[in-house]
């Protein structure tokens, strides 16, 4: 990867060696509210950097750091649930598919692998209620970070370009930190996409031979001549605007359900 431009931050779902690491407890903080079936959740999300050979290290370059505060109705646990969703879908920049879950009930239990955000959905309900029938604290803290493992010679020209900027840059710290710590926007992460489907599965076809037949799948349209389409990894082949539509909320292929490594 080459080192960003000054306005520009890491990719956050480029690389396949990634763990995503969620705990939850009660907050040592009572809020001073008093209702029943109101419960705040503080949510802090992450993205680290690791080298890989430097995994063990407590030296991560800092991709993403943003935190909430925000009050959910635990009536019931529909309403809770489709409460939890959106607000993953609103603040939370990647993927939820597999996840170490922790939880702290109220000793930490042990960490156990969960799949998707339905999943991870239930277990932050039957925590909230299980709290809510064994405490009267209304306050939770819900951290999630995902650990990301980039070659280390990647990983040496961040720190070098990062370095550099620092002292060339008067403030560029500060102005990096406040970059990290404000919510991608959907069309960073659409850019993102983009520049990623173009520059590396974007090709050029004379005639109608795809993974998928002889049109795209997705629009039902036909292949033209000089068409660019994006061949995915498991080397089925789409309409370029097409697949980058569809992987903005999708992250397997429309064919063969393959998982893809993207920023979506």
């Amino acid at each position: 990867m080459t080192p960003p431009a000054w306005h520009w931050l890491p990719p956050l779902n480029s690389h396949e060696n990634s763990l995503i690491d969620v705990r939850i407890r009660e907050s040592t903080k009572r809020d001073n509210f008093h209702a029943k079936r109101k419960f705040r959740i503080t949510l802090t999300v992450d993205v680290d950097f690791y080298s890989e050979t430097d995994v063990s290290t407590n030296t991560p370059f800092k991709g993403l750091s943003l935190s909430k505060s925000q009050l959910f109705d635990a009536t019931n646990s529909e309403t809770l649930a489709a409460s939890l969703r959106q607000s993953f879908i609103d603040f939370i920049p990647f993927p939820l598919d597999s996840c170490l879950w922790t939880e702290n009930r109220p000793r930490p239990s042990p960490p156990v692998y969960i799949s998707g955000d339905d999943d991870l959905v239930q277990r932050i309900s039957d925590f909230v209620f299980f709290i809510s029938g064994n405490s009267d604290n209304r306050e939770l803290m819900l951290a999630i970070t995902k650990s990301v493992v980039v070659p280390a010679e990647e990983f040496d020209s961040w720190v070098s370009w990062y370095e550099e900027k620092k002292r060339v840059h008067r403030g560029f710290e500060a102005e990096f930190r406040k970059a990290i710590t404000r919510p991608r926007e959907a069309t960073e992460l659409y850019d993102e996409t983009m520049s990623l489907v173009a520059g590396t599965w974007s090709v050029e076809v004379c005639d109608g031979d795809s993974g998928g037949g002889g049109c795209c799948v997705i629009c039902l349209e036909e292949f033209g001549g000089g068409v660019g389409v994006a061949q995915l990894p498991c080397r089925h082949r789409f309409h370029q605007d097409c697949v980058v539509r569809w992987l903005k909320g999708n992250h397997v292929c429309p064919l063969c359900r393959h998982q893809l490594p993207l920023d979506y």
